[in-house]
């Protein structure tokens, strides 16, 4: 499991857990917020590095970092 550390209720920075399944779609599956850019892209970065294989699986999940305004 990920350590959240950082997590805080509300930022600019984002990090949105998506959820993907071949015949169903994607979904948002959680989103959490960082209190500085850099733990944000460094979960994201964690996150991702377990999504290897050369073609997407049946079922896979992502995350994606969003600066919000």
């Amino acid at each position: 499991m990920f350590k959240r550390i950082g997590q805080v209720e509300f930022s600019h920075h984002q990090v949105t857990l998506i959820e993907s399944e071949a015949g169903w779609g994607s979904r948002v599956d959680e989103i959490i917020y960082f209190d500085t850019e850099q733990t944000a892209k460094a979960f994201v970065k964690e996150f991702n590095s377990y999504n290897t294989e050369a073609v997407a699986p049946d079922w896979y999940m992502v995350a994606e970092y969003k600066y919000i305004q």
